[in-house]
């Protein structure tokens, strides 16, 4: 009961920050907060998207719970890696004159790039957004006491109720609240999870896909595929450019972008590893009946971490942790979809169509959420159509030699490529020869999404048309 008066408090402060952001000027701010947001704001915001229950709260943990430190190649080093980039490209991306990435290609390469680009992001964002709330029904089913179902559609109307409301700046003001929440919840974790565990010696843990917890040289392909995969979509990625180009100015551009990567390295790295050690003591991967009670990839390590403790007020705080972690990755993802359908693809400036947007994008990611079955496939198949086919159109914005064909082939081919190899690595349809160590990671279509991008590109630069 006292979790469901918790719930609804926290439900009732969300929407009213939704209210309090409600946009009544130009359309426009609807879709950018009129382009005024500090660092402080623009860089908590950005951190509450990639602190979430599926990134942070699982998958990282996953990860490291896997294959031991590499974890930190595999994950956290790219990451900082695209932030990195992103602090030193910050001023001159702000310097072209645009918003959106869509837009920025539009204006460089013409409307068939950025059709291909916005396209590309509806895709990636709206699956994003349904593995999270899949995520958090799953996590927050037994705290509430409903059924997963109940928990979606709760999660997707509260979020729509307050982001159709506010727009953008709705879904930047409630991130700085669920931020907090979000990293107070993730130390409490560590705190539990180190505390259950006497003496933590990493040497003597086995990883359940690794033979050596600080580095397994077998891992060297899936570490160099995943690089490839995840930096170049990640350095592209709209959720954290959005941001970027949302500040006031470029020092506050800068300013959000160092607070990304501090807390990527915390939050990305450092705590995620910390809790994935202590599951490897408490659940070693020998122990069958450990599988059980951390779930058969490790999905629910939290969960067992923190059951054993039977605070009822440790219970709700954890529970709306993971409601603010959730929430704020959910709202992050539907602003972009809809940020893509209708300020770039549908061009409204009109509020009330924009909001129309807002709530049609909600729906579609709700039926999602309700298909969801492996985050691994999730991350990849996305990260990699990002890297495929909207890195290049992005990144190549600040070159004024790429021609546009070029680009608008690499994205045909690197989005082709990357979908047709993953599902045929699924079904089998044609029967391909790969080097085993590459096709055993479980991820080779994204070498073929990447070396399409690559022939896309090629073709396109000597088929141009010269002006």
């Amino acid at each position: 009961m006292i979790m469901w008066v918790v719930f609804i408090c926290y439900v009732s402060a969300m929407i009213y920050l939704g209210y309090r952001s409600r946009h009544t000027e130009k359309g426009d701010d609807y879709w950018t907060a009129a382009r005024n947001l500090g660092g402080w704001s623009a860089g908590f915001s950005l951190s509450a998207g990639f602190m979430s229950i599926s990134w942070s709260c699982v998958y990282a943990i996953q990860i490291f719970y896997w294959y031991g430190l590499s974890g930190f190649l595999l994950m956290t080093l790219p990451w900082m890696a695209a932030l990195t980039g992103i602090y030193f490209l910050a001023t001159r991306f702000r310097d072209l004159p645009a918003f959106s990435q869509s837009e920025m290609v539009r204006i460089r390469f013409g409307k068939r790039s950025a059709v291909m680009v916005s396209l590309t992001q509806v895709m990636v964002f709206l699956i994003w957004g349904g593995a999270e709330i899949y995520v958090a029904a799953n996590l927050l089913e037994s705290s509430l006491g409903i059924d997963k179902f109940s928990i979606m559609m709760l999660i997707t109307l509260t979020i729509a109720i307050y982001s159709t409301w506010g727009g953008f700046s709705a879904v930047v003001k409630t991130d700085k609240l669920q931020f907090v929440f979000v990293a107070s919840y993730l130390i409490a974790v560590v705190w539990m999870a180190l505390a259950r565990v006497p003496e933590l010696n990493i040497g003597k843990l086995i990883p359940a896909k690794a033979e050596d917890p600080f580095f397994d040289t077998a891992l060297l392909p899936l570490i160099i595929i995943t690089a490839l995969a995840y930096l170049p979509g990640w350095l592209s990625e709209a959720d954290l450019w959005l941001r970027i180009q949302a500040a006031r100015n470029v020092k506050e551009a800068r300013k959000a972008a160092l607070i990304g990567l501090f807390n990527s390295f915390l939050f990305v790295g450092l705590v995620p590893a910390a809790i994935a050690m202590a599951a490897l003591t408490l659940f070693p991967v020998s122990d069958i009946a450990s599988t059980g009670m951390i779930g058969k990839d490790g999905e629910k390590i939290i969960s067992a971490i923190v059951l054993p403790f039977n605070n009822p007020w440790m219970e709700i705080f954890l529970g709306i942790g993971l409601m603010c972690a959730s929430m704020s990755t959910i709202d992050t993802c539907t602003n972009i979809v809809s940020l893509n359908v209708g300020r770039d693809i549908l061009q409204t400036n009109k509020l009330s169509t924009s909001k129309a947007v807002n709530l049609a994008v909600m729906g579609a990611v709700f039926l999602i959420a309700i298909n969801v079955n492996s985050l691994w496939d999730i991350f990849y198949l996305s990260s990699g159509l990002l890297s495929t086919a909207v890195a290049l159109p992005v990144l190549a914005t600040l070159n004024k030699r790429i021609p546009g064909e070029a680009v608008f082939y690499s994205s045909i081919l690197g989005f082709a490529c990357t979908v047709f190899f993953y599902f045929n690595a699924s079904f089998g349809w044609v029967p391909l020869s790969m080097n085993s160590a590459i096709r055993d990671t479980g991820i080779e279509y994204v070498v073929y999404g990447i070396t399409g991008a690559g022939i896309g590109f090629v073709a396109g630069y000597f088929l141009r048309t010269e002006k």
